[in-house]
């Protein structure tokens, strides 16, 4: 999208039936195109973002790159780079993040 003269990238996060989901339309000026691998090993060009995320109650900003993800189980993910050096992964546990927000509203 071009608005007097300046290039927009706008999209959605989730899905329409996620239980998150807001409908808030984000545009953004800081963006650029890049060619990845998907998971079943296909190269492929998507859009790539900077956003802020909350963890624990902390925020970050790290990059993503967008794809439609309705058909997948999971609406985001965080991949090493991000990962590495600020937490540690135990793939015993599920959702812990969340889980302590939800928590902590109550």
């Amino acid at each position: 999208m071009e608005v007097n003269g300046t290039e927009y990238l706008s999209f959605k996060l989730l899905d329409k039936k996620h239980p998150e989901y807001n409908g808030l339309e984000i545009r953004t000026t800081v963006f650029k195109e890049k060619r990845i691998r998907n998971s079943f090993g296909q190269a492929e060009d998507r859009y790539r973002v900077k956003l802020k995320i909350r963890l624990f109650g902390k925020i970050f900003n790290t990059f993503f790159t967008l794809t439609d993800r309705k058909k997948m189980n999971y609406p985001l993910l965080l991949g090493k780079t991000f990962l590495s050096g600020k937490f540690l992964v135990d793939v015993s546990l599920n959702n812990i993040s969340y889980q302590q927000k939800i928590k902590n509203k109550s």
